[in-house]
């Protein structure tokens, strides 16, 4: 009989380790199912001990030990990636097995038994290109300039028998690098991802393990675990995209695991984009970056500029209108040369906002207290489909409540209300109306989207000269090709979000935009002398990057802090008093207190607590142990991404 202790590998699990007894002499290592609470899950073995020498230890123990389900299968996580899952639970204050939950699908635990033998050399084994780690190798540069480099490295990296991992965002991205890879490299690249099937990724992973040429694995950051010994180098493309990091428990940041994989194993790590994060560039400029990086600071397009002031005089009362007359102009030229035009538009629905015209009360959702968004007559989701469909419709584009248009306001209950703010429903409106004759797409998210049914759309819209396609920010996942005209029409709202990476998150957007055409790129803005704009327009990314970095020096944010944001949620009496003892508590350590811009999650009040810890001191072990040791009301977001 043998006492196991393991890590049960689960999101809402906050225990670092359980204690179980079985007859079986289990390896360390292995994967072992075990009961917890009421429910079997899957779980780590990390040590194994006779019955006999712990005698003691079970009768002083604090709980009943259970007994153990059986052995499904070999070791599982290398001794490189548990001491990143350590190092990642212990900077994101979590649990290890919180962390490896999110790196250990379940389709392959539960597939473990029928694992290939996996190739590969071990890590004691000569093979590794670096004996010391030289930082990251960045890459700022258009899409394919970028591609064409990670095709470069894949291949050297082949002749010297070693494997690549090729990290992206999300499928679209996978599928479009997959195509981009010629023959020599395209039969030995796989892609893993979340929305395959479980028998396709139970049969990729197996195909890669099984597979004795050195692969190019390209896939999201969940399958970073795969246990092929021969990676040699990492690749993180799009690192500035936001779907790097999670939105659930433990919050953490797979940009992170990865760079702290990569030096564990001494592997080669690239970070690529078209514009790299502010805290990415710092680290270049400051000399921590590996010597051979690259960085294109200016961003040529051969489009020419053209910027529609959307600011009405107080002098002149003419109708509100999305379309100016650049814009007008732009639409015919392309019309008449038969070329294409794509106009971005940063929100959805026909209003962003709506305000009671007596009292000047924003129509928010009883649900989470965000703002609601009109749309157009349609419905959304099966209750509503019978009871609105066809109307103009309120949703909320947090928790997806629905109410209808004819409402009245909620603090005074006037029918005064007032749609302000451009939805991409808004700008099709207007242009269906001047332009009737004119094709017009669309790409926005929608719930339940389909892939292929988004690229249908695009490859449609290029075999139709004159046309327009409208999209918001989704639209620049699926448009690859460049076209002749681009659009802003709205873009001012972006600057309402109440965050420290707002600057970063426009200038990326507008970069990626103005890339796109190659005749025109109009903006249309009521702030066309903000400096941003400027820097954009000329695709000055290094100016910009330079106003940013002092501005995050002046209120210590990123790279000059690490934030950890305190969430609790519970009855509004409550929280508030939690905080204020939790804030007397880390005092020495200047929290803020402030409501959350979201103020209602699943029926719940929140409130946020915000601390700024040096760069070099974190993570902070009295701190950690603080945070550590709050109930799970508490939600612990360290570096978020945003603090609203």
């Amino acid at each position: 009989m043998y006492i196991v202790r393991v890590i049960p590998i689960g999101r809402g699990i906050f225990m670092d380790s359980l204690e179980y007894f079985t007859r079986e002499k289990v390896p360390v290592g292995s994967i072992v199912e075990v009961p917890v609470r009421n429910k079997n899950m899957f779980a780590l073995v990390i040590s194994r001990t006779s019955v006999k020498n712990e005698k003691a230890l079970i009768k002083s123990h604090p709980y009943a030990i259970r007994r153990a389900g059986g052995l499904r299968g070999r070791p599982f996580f290398g001794e490189d990636f548990m001491n990143m899952a350590e190092e990642l639970a212990q900077k994101n204050i979590a649990s290890v097995g919180q962390v490896l939950a999110h790196f250990a699908p379940k389709p392959i635990l539960e597939s473990l038994e029928r694992w290939p033998e996996i190739v590969g050399k071990d890590k004691k084994q000569k093979g590794n290109k670096h004996t010391t780690w030289e930082g990251p190798l960045v890459i700022q540069a258009p899409d394919d300039d970028r591609l064409a480099f990670y095709k470069t490295i894949t291949r050297e990296e082949f002749a010297r028998g070693k494997s690549v991992f090729l990290c992206m965002p999300t499928v679209v991205d996978i599928e479009r690098a997959l195509g981009s890879f010629e023959r020599g490299i395209s039969e030995y690249a796989i892609t893993l991802h979340g929305n395959l099937k479980k028998r396709d990724i139970v049969l990729r992973w197996n195909e890669a393990l099984a597979e004795h040429h050195p692969i190019l694995i390209i896939a999201t950051g969940s399958f970073i675990s795969i246990p092929r010994r021969d990676v040699g180098t990492f690749i993180i493309d799009r690192e500035n995209s936001n779907q790097y990091k999670r939105e659930t428990r433990p919050y953490i940041d797979i940009r992170q695991a990865i760079r702290i994989l990569a030096e564990m194993k001494r592997a080669e790590l690239i970070q690529g984009d078209s514009m790299l994060r502010t805290e990415t560039i710092y680290e270049k400029e400051s000399g921590h970056c590996h010597p051979r990086s690259s960085v294109k600071y200016r961003i040529l397009s051969t489009a020419v500029n053209i910027v529609a002031n959307m600011a009405r005089p107080e002098e002149k009362k003419a109708p509100f209108t999305t379309v100016s007359e650049e814009l007008r102009a732009l639409v015919k030229k392309n019309t008449e040369q038969h070329e294409h035009l794509f106009i971005f538009v940063h929100r959805r629905g026909l209003a962003t906002s709506t305000v009671c015209n007596d009292c000047g009360h924003i129509l928010k959702c009883p649900a989470c207290n965000a703002p609601l968004i009109l749309y157009k007559g349609r419905a959304f989701g099966a209750a509503a489909a019978s009871s609105i469909s066809g109307k103009n419709t309120y949703v909320c584009n947090k928790c997806s409540f629905v109410r209808d248009s004819k409402t009245l306001c909620d603090n005074c209950k006037s029918w005064r209300l007032a749609p302000l703010g451009i939805g991409i429903e808004r700008v099709e409106g207007e242009l269906r109306g001047l332009f009737p004759q004119i094709k017009i797409f669309k790409i926005e998210k929608e719930p339940a989207q389909k892939f292929s049914r988004e690229r249908k759309i695009i490859d449609e819209f290029l075999q139709t000269p004159g046309s327009i396609l409208l999209g918001t920010e989704m639209a620049l996942l699926y448009l690859r090709e460049k076209v002749e005209n681009v659009a802003v029409a709205s873009f001012d709202s972006i600057f309402a979000i109440p965050d420290y990476r707002v600057g970063e998150r426009a200038f990326n957007i507008l970069l990626r935009l103005r890339t796109v055409a190659t005749q025109n790129f109009l903006l249309q803005t009521r702030n066309p002398e903000l400096e941003l704009f400027g820097h954009a327009l000329r695709g000055n990314s290094l100016e910009f990057f330079r106003d940013e970095i002092v501005t995050r020096k002046k209120f210590n944010y990123p790279p000059f802090a690490v934030l950890v944001k305190i969430t609790r949620e519970g009855q509004s009496a409550d929280i508030k008093k939690d905080l204020q003892t939790l804030a007397e508590r880390l005092k020495e350590y200047k929290p803020f207190i402030y409501p959350a811009f979201i103020s209602r999650m699943r029926g719940k009040e929140r409130m946020h607590m915000l601390i700024k810890i040096g760069i070099d001191t974190w993570p902070d072990g009295a701190l950690g142990k603080i945070l550590r040791d709050l109930p799970p009301e508490y939600f612990i977001d360290v570096n978020p991404k945003e603090i609203t």
